[in-house]
């Protein structure tokens, strides 16, 4: 196997309580001393038949977890390493974090979740004064010189706001969006009324093609299950994500439990066995 990327849920602690989060478990039970996390981190980037393995950063909110620099140095030492990413909801940061990333050749994007460029929306899934608090911390971000995205997760309440959310990107000149699709999962049991319909999805791919400039049919693309679409000076780029469920990524969560995907509750592994 030539590459390889996972998600890593390093933490269940979270310092919100979103309406659509696929966890129902926010406390410190399955958290890892940072020799542990090392001790996993060995196994997967020391696997000799893997040549590059990319990696993003997640929780919970992963910027609580303690000992996250450490970490994240520790991982940047490796060769196989060839990406990593941090997925965070940017409601806080310090000196410390803003030094420690920055340092870091090996990370590539921050990605910032955000549900609308509306307070309205936004903070009624993501909690009064979000919106308002990632504004104020994007300049603080910036200062790590790492380019920087906009995760949304599409539901039936914020997939009109795509337009607004481009304008929104290009305002505070990140490098672009990364478009998911509601799942009714853990906390988000308790509006799964929101996942979108088909037509409402249908709209969302419309909007983000307009935006795209690129002359294909919605129906050419409902077999992606997410869009990236990333900005430059001149050119507005979009990249669609199939499925990866199966031999080229997975879900690693705090405790060293293996998924093949968030979204698909089956254990398969232990990396604490």
């Amino acid at each position: 196997m030539k590459s390889f990327g996972f998600q890593w849920h390093i933490t269940d602690r979270c310092n919100l309580r979103c309406l659509h989060c696929y966890q129902d478990i926010f406390s410190k039970e399955r958290e890892q001393s940072l020799e542990t996390l090392k001790g996993f981190a060995d196994k997967i980037f020391g696997y000799k038949k893997i040549k590059k393995i990319s990696v993003n950063i997640t929780g919970g909110e992963p910027l609580l977890y303690p000992h996250i620099i450490e970490l994240l140095e520790y991982i940047n030492e490796f060769e196989s390493c060839c990406e990593i990413n941090i997925i965070t909801n940017v409601t806080f940061i310090n000196d410390t974090l803003i030094s420690g990333i920055k340092s870091l050749k090996k990370v590539k994007y921050l990605k910032i979740s955000i549900e609308s460029p509306f307070e309205s929306t936004n903070d009624k899934i993501r909690g009064e004064g979000s919106l308002n608090n990632v504004s104020e911390n994007l300049t603080k971000f910036r200062m790590i010189g790492k380019e920087i995205l906009i995760m949304i997760t599409l539901a039936s309440y914020n997939y009109r706001d795509i337009p607004d959310l481009i304008d929104f990107s290009k305002r505070q000149q990140l490098s672009g969006i990364i478009f998911e699709r509601f799942v009714p999962l853990g906390n988000g049991k308790n509006i799964k009324s929101d996942f979108l319909k088909s037509y409402e999805w249908k709209s969302a791919i419309e909007s983000i093609l307009s935006a795209s400039q690129i002359d294909l049919k919605a129906e050419e693309l409902v077999q992606y299950k997410a869009f990236w679409l990333l900005f430059s000076k001149r050119k507005t780029f979009l990249r669609g994500a199939l499925c990866n469920l199966g031999k080229g990524s997975m879900a690693l969560m705090p405790d060293g439990s293996i998924f093949p995907c968030r979204r698909y509750n089956k254990k398969v592994a232990d990396l604490k066995v």
